[in-house]
Order: structure tokens, then C-alpha cells, then sequence
């Protein structure tokens, strides 16, 4: 399509502006046609991609003094993935500069793209604070915390992509309705949790017993719940997810089983997921029923 100018009068002569949407001046409308490039977005796309690549290789197990201390995924050195990442930091910040002069500090902040490019700002602002904390001179804690934020940077190609940006925009215009649909779907779970505690309560519980004078086989015989003196200062600890029963405490193993609400009626099995979820309370009542669901 030819591009569509317009006359503007300038004393004696006349200067033919474009009509296409770039700046008139002349330094931003070169800034523009790059920002705008569609070859500019796949470039900041495929540096997202690597940035993304180089998060996902990271290997928090070897860590340490050993021979593979520092060393990720595909043997990839973690020095390496520094660098790189620096690298990606000056690409995004040079992208936002040139975003900043093309279409000036309020059409980026306020524009029709704003929600993307406070998103864009925001991260680039982060990862100048955790790539270089010394900015901000000395304060009183540490900024580790920051790296949270690098799980948004591959939210950045939603940005980039016409197709994908309109469906979350979609879904943001969907949200209040939503927050009806959650609600509804909280006050379910609320009702079938009340209504499971009050059917099952107890009988999914893990205890840790000594079963040295148990017969499981006939039900017959003597079992001991662990003392409350090894837990201290918990009370009636239940054992599976992170807490294990005692294999020496004593001179007697414990070991995990159901005790079930009247221990008269024996051990019966050990409580499914290992005592994460079951009807005991509230929240692992709630976990339960989304699990079942």
C-alpha cells in the first residue's frame, strides 16, 4: 500500500509528513520504525525463547564443592547461564528504550499497550536489581527474593504474539464473572469438607504405633501410640508427609498406620497419600475433596 502523506506548510516550503501513525520528528519516527518491525518482535520473541531455555536447564541438586558443583543441564555451566542472561538483560532494556523514544514515555506507559509494557518495564526493572544489587548501594536485606519475578519473564511473549494478547485480554474481561464461578466452587468444597469431617473424621488418620505385640493377621494383640514427649511441644502428631515416625526411640521402631478413630477396632490399613490428605480438619478436608473432584 502506498504510504499516505500529508502537506504541512512550513514558511516557503512544503514538507510531506507521514500519515501511517509514526512521529513526526524525525529521530523518534526512526526509533518507531524499528519498534514496530515485525523482525524486531521475532527477535525479542527468540530472546525471550533463550531466556526461557536457560532458566529451565537449572539444577539446584548439583550444587556445592564436588566436581559437578556449578554445572546444569546439557553440562551447560551456570557461569555461562549468567552471562547469557546479562546479555538478555541489556537486549530487553535497549528493546524498552527504543519503545520509550518511539512512542514517548506516556504513549508507553498510558497507551493502548500499557498493560503489556508496565509488564515489560517492571521485570527489566527487577532483573537490573537482582543483576546488579550494587545500584542501590547498601540496605538491610538481601534482594534474593527478586528472582520470584523471572518466572514472569516468559509471560513477556504473550505480549508479542496479536493472537495470544487478545485471548488474554479476553480473559481478563472475563474475570468478575469468574470470581462468582470461584466463589460458588469454594462454598461446595466448604459444604462436602464439613459434611466428610463429620463422617470421616479420625479414621484417616496416621499414627506412629509400635506393633511388636500386634498380630495384624488375626487382629489380636497390643499396639502403643508414640508419646507426645518425642513431638513436643506438637500434641497427637500425626505421622506421613514430611514428618516420619522414630525407627529408634526408646529401644522400640515405630513404624506409620492407620489408627482410625476407635483404636479397639485394630489397625486397619495406612491412610492413602500418606496422611496428606483425610478428613482431620478443615484444609486437609477442603484438599481432599479437590483431589477427589
Amino acid at each position: 500500500m502506498a504510504e499516505i502523506t500529508q502537506k504541512v506548510n512550513s514558511g516557503a516550503s512544503t514538507v510531506d509528513l507521514p500519515n501511517d501513525g509514526s512521529p513526526s520528528n524525525a529521530f523518534r519516527r526512526m526509533f518507531w520504525k524499528i519498534a514496530v518491525d515485525s523482525k524486531f518482535d521475532f527477535f525479542i520473541l527468540l530472546s525471550i525463547a533463550i531466556n526461557c531455555f536457560f532458566m529451565a536447564i537449572e539444577d539446584p541438586v548439583r550444587a556445592g564443592d564436588d566436581d559437578t558443583a556449578g554445572i546444569m543441564y546439557f553440562n551447560i555451566h551456570s557461569d555461562t547461564a549468567v552471562w547469557v542472561g546479562r546479555i538478555l538483560l541489556w537486549i530487553f532494556t535497549v528493546e524498552a528504550l527504543i519503545k520509550v523514544i518511539a512512542f514517548t514515555p506516556w504513549g508507553y506507559f498510558y497507551g493502548p499497550d500499557r498493560n503489556w509494557n508496565r509488564l515489560d518495564y517492571t521485570i527489566v526493572l527487577v532483573g537490573w536489581l537482582d543483576d546488579y544489587p550494587a545500584l542501590i548501594g547498601a540496605i538491610p536485606f538481601k534482594l534474593s527474593f527478586l528472582r520470584i519475578f523471572r518466572v514472569f519473564r516468559p509471560l513477556r511473549s504473550l505480549g508479542k504474539v496479536a493472537g495470544m494478547k487478545e485471548l488474554v485480554n479476553t480473559i481478563f474481561l472475563c474475570v468478575d464473572p469468574l470470581v462468582d464461578v470461584l466463589t460458588l466452587t469454594i462454598f461446595v468444597f466448604f459444604v462436602f469438607s464439613v459434611l466428610g469431617m463429620e463422617l470421616f473424621q479420625g479414621q484417616g488418620s496416621n499414627r506412629c504405633l509400635d506393633v511388636s505385640d500386634w498380630n495384624e493377621k488375626t487382629q489380636s494383640g497390643t499396639w502403643t501410640v508414640l508419646s507426645d514427649d518425642y513431638t513436643f511441644p506438637i500434641e497427637e502428631r500425626r505421622c506421613g508427609g514430611d514428618f516420619t515416625c522414630p525407627t529408634d526411640y526408646e529401644g522400640t521402631k515405630y513404624e506409620c498406620y492407620n489408627a482410625g478413630r476407635n483404636p479397639e477396632q485394630g489397625i486397619l490399613k495406612q491412610n492413602q497419600a500418606d496422611g496428606i490428605i483425610g478428613y482431620d480438619n478443615l484444609g486437609q478436608a477442603m484438599l481432599t475433596v479437590f483431589v477427589f473432584c
